[in-house]
């Protein structure tokens, strides 16, 4: 019987990867698998592009590429399907064998009738060691990002703060794209007289809604929210009124 093992979410990814391996295998102490870049953005209805597929391991790894179209949820999950009927997505190859310390490349073309568009191109690695009978895979992603020639405008973004956890140390936050641009907020700032945190970004989908909650461990709230994008800033004072209330 052949049992899997597959490793979705990066951290517990990153954590777990190298300790299966150490178990399975005995000698191994460090193995690794890099998919660069993650993210690329283009503007335009033609696009071409390449992946690097980097086996930093010390044994031959079988890598599956796979071109998918992906829907986000307010809170960031995402959910996988077949590429859209106004997409299409060449690769130069569907699969490769990566020997111990060796990068393969796979390069893309991706057509769209209308943009903006995105899809996801997978790579999955996967090995069955000797006489273990477990395969283990893991799945690394490509995002790629068809923009429209006009950016995101300041006008396009509304921004709302429904509520501060002052007993768990979070600000609850909601930005949304009114628009049919397709967008990304690059960083968010949060801060008061004394500190300031720096979070990072997400994509904003046109007509799309995102909702975040950002964490404050300092002692004193925080009176001031900086949303950066690629063109324009979003200032806000948070709510006096806000902070006095208790989730």
């Amino acid at each position: 019987m052949t049992h899997c093992i597959r490793f979705l979410n990066a951290s517990v990814r990153r954590a777990a990867w190298g300790t299966v391996f150490t178990l399975l295998l005995g000698s191994l102490s460090v193995f690794g698998q890099i998919v660069r870049p993650v993210i690329v953005q283009h503007r335009g209805k033609v696009i071409r592009g390449k992946i690097e597929l980097v086996n930093d391991g010390v044994v031959p790894m079988s890598v599956v590429v796979e071109a998918k179209s992906f829907r986000a949820t307010e809170e960031g999950e995402l959910s996988f399907q077949p590429l859209d009927k106004n997409l299409q997505v060449k690769l130069s190859t569907m699969g490769a064998r990566i020997p111990p310390k060796q990068t393969h490349l796979v390069f893309y073309e991706a057509r769209a009738e209308t943009v903006p568009t995105w899809f996801v191109i997978y790579s999955t690695f996967a090995l069955t060691p000797p006489d273990t009978g477990i395969a283990v895979q893991i799945q690394l992603p490509h995002v790629v990002y068809l923009n429209q020639e006009e950016p995101l405008q300041e006008q396009d973004i509304f921004v709302t703060l429904p509520g501060f956890d002052a007993r768990n140390g979070r600000l609850s936050l909601v930005v949304a794209n009114s628009s049919p641009r397709l967008g990304r907020l690059q960083e968010v700032t949060l801060s008061n007289q004394k500190e300031k945190l720096v979070y990072g970004g997400f994509p904003l989908f046109p007509q799309y809604k995102r909702h975040v909650y950002l964490p404050w461990k300092p002692e004193q709230p925080p009176t001031k929210i900086v949303l950066r994008f690629e063109k324009f800033r979003v200032e806000q004072e948070v709510p006096q009124a806000l902070l006095a209330r208790r989730e």
